[in-house]
């Protein structure tokens, strides 16, 4: 099987950053299974230096001293560690480079299962989604993703998290064709900051062309919500 952990930040410029998603994806190219795994940002880790932190606050340490790539490569030691499982490839994603993603693929339609409703001025939020079937641009699934404001809080968002992946893979899966793959790497390579090269990318992207993305698997590792 190929692990890859994909984090998703956010788009502070301030000193803190946080990973607000951190999600294992694995697949196996002889099974063709693919399963998304979601950790809990808030979940309880050890640190050497700090003890227990959380999972979050790993990538928030290690930006000052080392920017996107070490905190990065740190948070995949904590995962790798948490599994007992070898991580070789990290993406990396943030609010901009995730709207425009989804933008160039035109979108995604979901199915919006509550009212959503927050705002935090301070920190630039503003969500606002009414309930059903509808197609979601860029800027309106990131409001989708970021939603949690309600009694599950952080683990209502993970579960809407890997709904809108295997959602939006699958959809970008019918749109695009295998001669379409190389322009569609360079363009998500471009988006994301990732230890992976451009034609890993490529490879990557044909080998999950091939498989059958309606059977994706997805649970969560036990966690809470702070």
């Amino acid at each position: 099987r190929t692990n890859i952990l994909l984090i998703g930040v956010d788009a502070s410029d301030s000193y803190t950053h946080h990973a607000d998603s951190v999600i294992l994806l694995t697949y196996g190219m002889f099974s063709g299974s693919v399963s998304i795994i979601s950790v809990p940002r808030d979940s309880l880790v050890n640190d050497p230096k700090r003890g227990a932190i959380k999972l979050t606050e790993v990538y928030t340490y290690s930006y000052p001293w080392g920017g996107k790539q070490k905190a990065c490569a740190d948070l995949v030691r904590t995962v790798s560690a948490m599994f007992s499982l070898r991580i070789p490839y990290y993406c990396q994603i943030d609010y901009d480079g995730f709207i425009k993603l989804v933008d160039y693929f035109g979108g995604v339609d979901l199915q919006v299962k509550k009212r959503m409703r927050y705002a935090d001025r301070e920190a630039g939020l503003k969500i606002d989604l009414y309930p059903g079937f509808q197609h979601l641009d860029g800027s309106e699934s990131i409001e989708f993703v970021r939603f949690r404001k309600d009694k599950l809080g952080d683990l209502g968002r993970v579960q809407r998290q890997q709904y809108f992946l295997a959602s939006f893979a699958k959809q970008v899966k019918k749109k695009v064709g295998l001669s379409d793959l190389p322009a569609v790497s360079r363009e998500v390579f471009k988006a994301v900051n990732t230890n992976m090269s451009l034609t890993e990318t490529l490879r990557l992207a044909r080998r999950l062309h091939k498989m059958d993305l309606s059977q994706i698997i997805t649970f969560s590792t036990p966690g809470g919500d702070a």
